[in-house]
């Protein structure tokens, strides 16, 4: 809208005939009609007394002209801001996407990971428990108690018998080593200090997945230097660790 524009606007919201808004302006229907039909280029004069007749004053009448393309200026950037945050929002669903595929990495890391340590936990837990037992009955460390076949309850000490005599006992099901504390506390000694098994079990105990009281007490009496509370890059390198316990178990086969 221009100026002609308004100027016939603002007339008709008022209730104004041409022929009125001639009179006030001080000229003929003729002319005036030619002002809104845009048949005439209007000075500054010409609208300040068009203003002075409609009653308003000149900045509102050309505030009424701008007011049309304010609205579409601002309509237009509305559309850029909203086009904007749309962008916005896509880039940051695009990043959600991109954190939630890293979590599910991470997620499936820790999970393979968490599954290896509790292997290689699984592992040495085994070796210290083939190593105690191996002592025990490399050395006849015990009493063995057993049920014949008469049903009768036997206790032999394990160190009165002969190799032979003792396997042909364990042909028995039901036959048990029984320790008492100093022979437990034997057994766990030698494990650190006989040399066929001290440098395997040292590695084991120092992986901190052995949780035996008695031998982590005995580890720290051996070791009082060294924790057995690891950095997780330690525990990395205990993931590769089965070489070296095979390496030391064929040395002592």
């Amino acid at each position: 809208m221009n100026v002609s524009d308004n100027i016939r606007a603002v007339r008709t919201k008022k209730g104004l005939s041409q022929a009125e808004m001639a009179r006030r302006y001080g000229t003929s229907p003729e002319f005036y009609h030619r002002l809104e039909k845009k048949d005439k280029t209007l000075t500054l004069e010409q609208v300040e007394k068009i203003a002075d007749a409609l009653g308003v004053t000149v900045a509102e009448l050309l505030d009424i002209a701008l007011e049309p393309k304010i609205d579409a200026l601002r309509v237009e950037q509305l559309e850029k801001e909203n086009l904007r945050q749309l962008e916005e929002i896509k880039s940051n669903q695009k990043k959600i996407e991109e954190y939630e595929g890293r979590l599910l990495d991470k997620d499936l890391i820790i999970k393979y990971t968490r599954k290896e340590i509790a292997t290689v936990e699984n592992l040495f837990k085994a070796n210290i428990a083939y190593i105690y037992d191996n002592i025990k009955h490399d050395q006849h460390v015990g009493t063995l108690y057993y049920t014949n076949a008469n049903g009768d309850e036997k206790y032999i000490a394990y160190n009165s018998l002969s190799k032979e005599e003792a396997d042909k006992l364990f042909d028995f099901d039901n036959i048990e080593v029984v320790l008492n504390e100093d022979e437990e506390k034997y057994i766990i000694d030698e494990m650190f200090n006989n040399p066929k098994y001290a440098e395997l079990v040292a590695f084991l105990v120092s992986s901190g997945f052995i949780d035996d009281e008695k031998i982590l007490q005995a580890y720290k009496a051996k070791y009082p230097n060294f924790s057995s509370s690891l950095s997780f890059a330690y525990h990395n390198h205990l993931m590769l660790s089965g070489r070296k316990i095979v390496e030391i178990m064929s040395k002592n086969d």
